[in-house]
């Protein structure tokens, strides 16, 4: 999610950075609550940040939120995930103007819901929840605090309100009735309302299936028997073992990473297996949209991925593919539900491009000849129109690959982050754009791949600083030049060569 290194007064400590590698190397797989519920509240405030982010703003707001969002990346580095969180909220609302916050809003702001379960059992009477700050809170309670507790049903206008409380200092204990959820994704939103005056609002998923645990037991025995007939481990098997182990944590209890529509996953691993003695595989040109997947490397690596495959693939031409490298701390999910609200689907969609976005470990060049191979071993990609965007260290994974191998990669977009470059035959015909906020830790860094670039000759690159744009927002705001960028690599005719 964030960079790596920096120098002067910008520079982030190696030794945290280093700490922070070893956390991140376990994200994705199922941990204590506490940890997870402290990246989801995380994710949800940065979601909540970019959705405001992209409302107009005075450009006084705008320079005020990014460093309150500055802020909030170095807390994030030192483990400070409550501070973090502050200051993000923070930054959401210096969006709407004025240099000071009311100090009820402040408090509502702090306040988080945290149901016991997001995927339960259809019928189930109630599940618990609580109402507590996600970080201290300085300033008293307003007067007469309330809140309410609704679910938005999937597929409706209005809200259900099952839940009104008195709220309370500390963490809170609430059953929310949930009897007469039909089946689906909804929603479950906590309302803080204060003098009559709705002052904060936080939404999370909340999923229903009928049969779950029926449904749950099924899948097990047939991923079994699956197993035992073939001893092949496919995409679409590893895809199916991640999607049950996703469900059977959250209706264990598990705190996820990000919202999840569990009911909706449900289904997809159901027609998954239910496919599984077809001759064609469940992930192919006819399964398109957005959704997760466990790619199978050629060499039998395992890559857990977010994926997008555009309604246009089964035309069957080739289509151009772009690997999107997250940063630091973050995970597959980053560029799918962050960056934006998941704003790089959106791009890709209008063009019919792939999409794939990989979990990528902390340290070293990754996955991406891999998961490029998998790739095209199940979708129709243009070997010579391979796109690489990366984030802070993602960027610098996106360079390194380049480097190696610059004959695969038709451009490449490094965001927040900079990256080592070798005089290799190939590498100065390479399209490159880097884009970094002024306000961004790893400004040199770009600065220096920039001068490299110049200092090799390479052909075409496009450098552009965003003015008070700190670290984590410049994915969202450089994603348009980045695809400007690659548009026009296309039309010229400049990348790869056919392979």
């Amino acid at each position: 999610m964030f960079g790596v290194r920096s120098s002067g007064s910008r520079r982030i400590d190696l030794r945290m950075v280093l700490r922070l590698a070893v956390f991140v190397s376990g994200i994705g797989l199922p941990t204590s609550a506490p940890a997870q519920a402290d990246r989801y509240e995380l994710g949800r405030r940065l979601r909540a940040f970019e959705a405001r982010w992209e409302q107009p703003a005075d450009p006084d707001a705008r320079r005020n939120a990014a460093q309150a969002l500055d802020a909030s990346v170095k807390d994030f580095f030192r483990f400070r995930f409550d501070e973090a969180a502050r200051a993000m909220t923070r930054a959401t609302r210096l969006l709407d103007g004025g240099a000071s916050i009311p100090d009820p809003v402040r408090w509502a702001d702090a306040q988080a819901i945290r149901p016991s379960r997001r995927l339960i059992e259809r019928g189930t009477a109630t599940i618990e929840a609580t109402i507590s700050p996600s970080y201290p809170v300085e300033v008293e309670a307003p007067d007469r605090a309330i809140a309410r507790i609704s679910v938005a049903i999937e597929g409706q206008e209005d809200a259900r309100s099952p839940v009104e409380v008195a709220i309370e200092e500390g963490e809170q204990r609430i059953e929310v009735p949930t009897a007469d959820l039909p089946e689906g994704d909804h929603h479950l939103i906590l309302d803080v309302i204060a003098s009559g005056q709705n002052i904060a609002q936080s939404r999370s998923v909340l999923s229903v299936v009928v049969r779950l645990a029926d449904r749950l037991d099924v899948a097990q025995a047939t991923l079994a028997t699956w197993a035992d007939t073939d001893p092949r481990v496919t995409t679409d098997l590893a895809t199916a073992r991640q999607s049950l182990q996703i469900l059977t944590n959250l209706a264990g209890g598990g705190a996820p990473e990000t919202d999840i529509d569990a009911s909706a996953l449900m289904t997809d691993l159901e027609s998954l297996l239910s496919s599984r003695n077809d001759d064609a595989p469940h992930h192919g040109p006819d399964r398109t949209g957005s959704f997760r997947m466990t790619l199978v490397a050629p060499g039998g690596r395992l890559i857990p991925s977010r994926v997008f495959v555009p309604g246009t693939i089964a035309e069957g031409d080739p289509a151009p593919l772009v690997v999107a490298l997250h940063g630091m701390g973050g995970s597959e999910n980053l560029f799918f539900d962050g960056y934006g609200r998941g704003a790089v689907v959106e791009h890709c969609r209008e063009r019919g491009w792939l999409l794939v976005s990989p979990r990528r470990g902390p340290i070293g060049s990754g996955p991406i000849r891999e998961v490029v191979e998998a790739m095209a071993s199940l979708y129709p990609v243009d070997r010579s129109r391979v796109f690489l965007v990366g984030h802070s260290s993602g960027a610098a994974q996106a360079i390194e690959a380049t480097v190696r191998h610059p004959d695969r990669y038709a451009g490449v977009s490094a965001l927040g982050g900079g990256g080592r470059i070798a005089e290799v035959p190939g590498l100065t015909q390479v399209p490159m754009f880097i884009g970094i906020g002024d306000l961004d830790f790893m400004l040199e860094s770009a600065q220096n791949l920039r001068d490299e670039l110049s200092r090799i000759g390479a052909d075409r690159v496009e450098y552009r600083v965003y003015p008070d744009i700190e670290h984590l927002v410049i994915v969202q705001v450089a994603l348009p030049d980045t695809f400007r960028f690659f548009d026009a690599v296309m039309s010229s005719n400049v990348g790869a060569n056919e392979r």
